[in-house]
């Protein structure tokens, strides 16, 4: 009768230290997928595309064309209000040219651009505005 005691002694702490050892488990588990998470939230901008949101703010229809390292790519015509987005896969620096009519084009300075990054770019009648990631009308004027 005493090593049945004994034997059941064993079994129940046994018993315990594997019950400690799954909740130990389940623990460090729901850590290290927090932590995955985390980092894949932190890093998916940087693998990402560069996104441009080009907002038509004139009255008429502008033509658009982006220029980066030894790319063109023509837009179209974007008409008054109408936004149209870019998405690049690259890091260089980007130059928008916009037509207004047959006399009235304008350029925006080189602007550089990385992975991940959204940038709005606003045409008014008279220049080019950039803000950078959030929308609003106060940007940097080209």
């Amino acid at each position: 009768m005493h090593f049945a005691g004994a034997s059941c002694s064993l079994l129940t702490s046994t018993l315990d230290a594997s019950i400690k050892i799954k909740k130990l488990s389940i623990l460090i588990i729901s850590i290290l997928c927090i932590i995955t998470g985390a980092l894949m939230f932190i890093a998916a901008p940087y693998f990402s595309d560069a996104k441009f949101i080009i907002r038509n703010k004139t009255n008429s229809n502008v033509s658009l064309v982006a220029r980066w390292r030894n790319n063109e790519k023509s837009l179209g015509i974007v008409k008054p209000g109408a936004s149209i987005e870019l998405s690049v896969n690259d890091e260089a620096a980007i130059e928008f040219i916009v037509t207004l009519n047959e006399n009235n084009i304008i350029q925006s300075q080189p602007l550089y651009f990385t992975s991940g990054m959204i940038q709005y770019i606003d045409i008014h009648p008279d220049e080019i505005r950039v803000n950078h990631g959030n929308a609003p009308d106060n940007g940097k004027t080209f």
